[in-house]
């Protein structure tokens, strides 16, 4: 008789820490950047590493992860407040912010994307201390709530066609290049210098608000053209069609 009250102790003993094993891994993937969906071949590459791994449904994702995707391959991936990024086949992506607060609802998540498309639905980015971003080498787009989708082409064009909400899309920041210190003997300080007056703003210097139904294309040198409205009829293809109905299943 103890022996079998032993045994049924520790049977209950290990369901116990199971569950609250299973109970930390299930909250740990609340704040984190899930597979939801995967078909084909996709590979990540985590910085530092030399040699990338093929990625499955259930696999997190993390910060400077680079992704590429295979011939027909798709990836869905399911952000901690529940909203949804995808890209197509034949594309190549960073992570290049993630980063969730609990407590405060504050949430950041930014895509580099260098080749492909994505689909983005960031209904959950609203209020303040949420930031969403799809960028590439010649466009930014930033939103707060809302659907739309960001292409980008091997001549570095880039074309973004927004289904819902309002999309902020503007030029890369410049990068800022560092101070050169040069050790050696005193110089001469030369006085002070004419500040510039107002400039022109260059063609890399711009910012437009693409509201719903419209698109925006960027040239492959940087030029951002006038928002344009497009049609449903236009827009129909297999890569939308795909991500309308995978839309729907979120609702």
């Amino acid at each position: 008789m103890k022996i079998c009250k032993s045994a049924i102790c520790l049977i209950v003993l290990i369901f116990l820490l199971a569950s609250v094993s299973f109970s930390k891994e299930v909250k740990s993937s609340k704040d984190q950047a899930v597979v939801t969906f995967l078909q084909g071949k996709v590979y990540v590459l985590p910085k530092g590493e030399a040699k990338g791994t093929p990625l499955k449904v259930h696999d997190i994702l993390h910060k400077e992860d680079r992704i590429n995707t295979g011939e027909k391959a798709l990836i869905e991936i399911k952000l901690p407040d529940g909203s949804f990024v995808r890209f197509a086949d034949n594309t190549s992506f960073t992570v290049s912010d993630l980063s969730y607060n609990r407590e405060s609802g504050d949430k950041n998540f930014g895509v580099k994307l260098f080749l492909g498309k994505t689909w983005a639905n960031a209904k959950g980015f609203l209020g303040r201390g949420k930031k969403f971003e799809i960028s590439s080498e010649n466009a930014v787009a930033g939103i707060k709530g809302t659907i739309y989708r960001m292409d980008v082409s091997k001549d570095k064009s880039v074309l973004i066609r927004v289904y819902g909400g309002n999309v902020y899309v503007t030029s890369p920041p410049k990068e800022i290049p560092k101070p050169v210190f040069e050790i050696g003997a005193p110089k001469e300080v030369k006085g002070p210098k004419e500040v510039p007056g107002p400039r022109e703003v260059t063609l890399k210097e711009w910012e437009h608000i693409v509201k719903e139904m419209q698109q925006i294309v960027i040239t492959p040198e940087g030029k951002a053209l006038k928002p344009v409205s497009f049609s449903s009829e236009e827009d129909i293809s297999d890569w939308v069609l795909w991500n309308k109905k995978r839309d729907e299943l979120i609702k």
